[in-house]
């Protein structure tokens, strides 16, 4: 008996082997036949929105899903606010049928076989929809939706703080009725998705935006502590900066700050910052350049980044006693195609020095002789070792070489003639030859104080010429050429020089100008003038106080010094003379 049950138990379990390898060839046949049988078809149980696409090859699920018109008619439920129709055109809407027919047809051919099979399997039970593939334009439909929500009437007014004259000021705000746009800007999304054009009806609810009397103390408090502080961002050089009424008005009085408002403030400076990448341009003929264009890195501002940086700033002008937040504006650098060094072989490759000055309130003739002895200037090369003139490369000064009459200083007079602002030029370029550490072989200051050039500056970095008697010169003591750049910009009265060549290692230091003397300034001189009109006085040239300055000048290289030297500007005081009208 032991024998025959064991023979038995043998023949059950062979019986099962088969039986089961039976049973998986047949599920690996069937499953053959069904996947041969939706080949370059979709599997069952798939659904664009309520479509059931099973069995559909990819166009004729992509002329399904091609919805051409979508129009949703938007209710607000509340008396006098008319419908409004969100269309494709303006919320910048596109349907993509071929990929909404591509994502059907995917269901089930991902890379593993087991889930393929398990996606395919569970879509017959259980049927998956796959919505409208769209792309819209966000900016656009965010307009609509402000649109729609702008068209209520008596919308609530969130409250405000504001700097007026020196002191905070909380307007409280008051209620009002509005929507929730968030929540319209879903059920759009999901019609879009749907192509439903059901009409969407959103009811208006009473909002009172009003602080309790601890938010109006503590947005106050926060308002106060940013008086007299400000915010500087800057970028080569050049600055942007946010007084205290402008941060104030930045507040959330409820707390943090208006989210809108920083990212509107965040794309105005990303708008100076950013541009593409400049390939160089240098042209020389006759000994100058008469073309030029240094290579310039591509710049995309992070705006994210910008963005954290305003919040850290307010963080420490709100919990600290710094004046000034300084914020340098993170950006990503993108190389031009060609590098200066491409496209020209005297050693011009970057910027090494740079000088500016400011002439706002200039008159026009001014402004002219500006503008004309900068250009005659501009593109000047200075070979290694040679010593610049600014009388040489500027030229005769006169009316017969296109320059106009202006106010000058001649012999201890300020009288009218010829290149009246000449000397903003000669000021400007000496700036630019201090910056780059090069050596001054000759500069003289003024008989008396300019207000020009003291609109950056203290007095004591000014330099005057007189040709041929007075020159400003320098020398180019490094190993490689020395382009000069010019930039008159009449419009924000700002004039700029710069010069081009190679970095040397060598450190330039200029002290801050240190006043040791100053006499008042004499009352004006009126003389009477038979070619005016009676009661009629013009000024000529203004006032202004003797002053004894001095700057200190050094450069050095691997820490040897190249050059040191103190710039000393003794300035007689200045009466001004006032031409009095006696004439009929």
């Amino acid at each position: 008996m032991k024998r025959l049950g064991r023979i038995i138990k043998s023949e059950s379990g062979a019986v099962l082997k088969v039986g089961t390898a039976v049973a998986a060839t047949s599920f690996v046949l069937l499953a053959a036949l069904f996947v041969v049988g939706f080949q370059n078809r979709v599997y069952p149980g798939v659904f664009v929105n309520d479509t059931d696409v099973s069995g559909k090859t990819l166009s004729e699920v992509t002329s399904i899903a091609n919805v051409r018109k979508f129009q949703v008619r938007v209710e607000i439920v509340s008396e006098g606010i008319d419908p409004f129709e969100a269309t494709a055109e303006n919320i910048g809407l596109e349907y993509a049928p071929d990929k909404t027919a591509l994502n059907a047809y995917r269901h089930g051919r991902g890379v593993s076989s087991i889930e393929n099979i398990k996606s395919i399997v569970k879509a017959i039970f259980n049927p998956i929809s796959y919505p409208l593939s769209f792309k819209l334009d966000d900016s656009l439909l965010n307009e609509q939706i402000v649109l729609i929500k702008s068209s209520i009437p008596n919308p609530p007014v969130n409250p405000e703080l504001s700097l007026q004259g020196g002191s905070v000021v909380l307007s409280p705000g008051k209620s009002g009725v509005t929507i929730d746009t968030a929540r319209l800007k879903n059920i759009l999304l999901a019609r879009a998705a749907s192509g439903s054009r059901e009409p969407i009806r959103l009811p208006v609810e009473t909002v009172d935006p009003a602080l309790t009397e601890m938010q109006a103390r503590a947005a106050v408090a926060r308002a106060e502590a940013l008086i007299g502080k400000s915010m500087v961002f800057s970028f080569e050089g050049e600055k942007t900066v946010y007084e205290d009424k402008t941060l104030v008005s930045w507040l959330n009085p409820r707390g943090s700050y208006k989210e809108t408002t920083l990212r509107e403030a965040v794309l105005a400076l990303a708008s100076k910052v950013d541009r593409e990448p400049q390939s160089p341009v240098f042209v020389q003929s006759g000994g100058r350049v008469v073309e030029f264009a240094p290579a310039r890195d591509g710049v995309v501002t992070s705006q994210e980044g910008i963005f954290q940086e305003i919040v850290e700033g307010f963080r420490e002008l709100e919990s600290t006693g710094t004046t000034s937040a300084a914020i340098s504006i993170p950006v990503e650098k993108q190389s031009p195609a060609l590098t200066m060094e491409d496209v020209n072989d005297l050693g011009i490759r970057e910027l090494v020095g740079k000088g500016s000055s400011q002439f706002r309130g200039s008159p026009s003739e001014r402004v002219h002789n500006i503008v004309l002895s900068a250009n005659r200037i501009n593109g000047t090369l200075i070979p290694p070792g040679e010593i610049f003139s600014f009388n040489n490369a500027v030229g005769e000064i006169d009316k017969f070489n296109g320059y106009k009459e202006s106010l000058i200083i001649r012999n201890g007079e300020t009288i009218l003639g010829d290149g009246g602002g000449v000397c903003q030029v000669s000021t400007t370029v000496f700036r630019a030859a201090l910056d780059a550490g090069l050596e001054i072989v000759d500069r003289r200051h003024h008989s008396f104080r300019v207000g020009y050039y003291e609109q950056d500056s203290l007095p004591g970095l000014d330099a005057t010429i007189y040709s041929p008697v007075v020159d400003l010169k320098f020398r180019n003591d490094t190993a490689h050429h020395i382009l000069v750049q010019a930039k008159a910009d009449t419009k924000n009265m700002k004039l700029d020089f710069e010069f081009y060549g190679t970095k040397d290692g060598r450190v330039a230091s200029v002290s801050t100008p240190h006043i040791t003397t100053t006499v008042p300034a004499p009352e004006p001189i009126y003389e009477d003038d038979p070619t005016k009109p009676a009661g009629v006085e013009e000024w000529v040239g203004h006032s202004s106080p003797g002053t004894a300055a001095s700057v200190e000048y050094s450069v050095t290289k691997n820490g040897h010094v190249l050059h040191q030297d103190t710039f000393r500007s003794t300035y007689k005081p200045q009466h001004a003379k006032v031409l009095r009208g006696t004439g009929g």
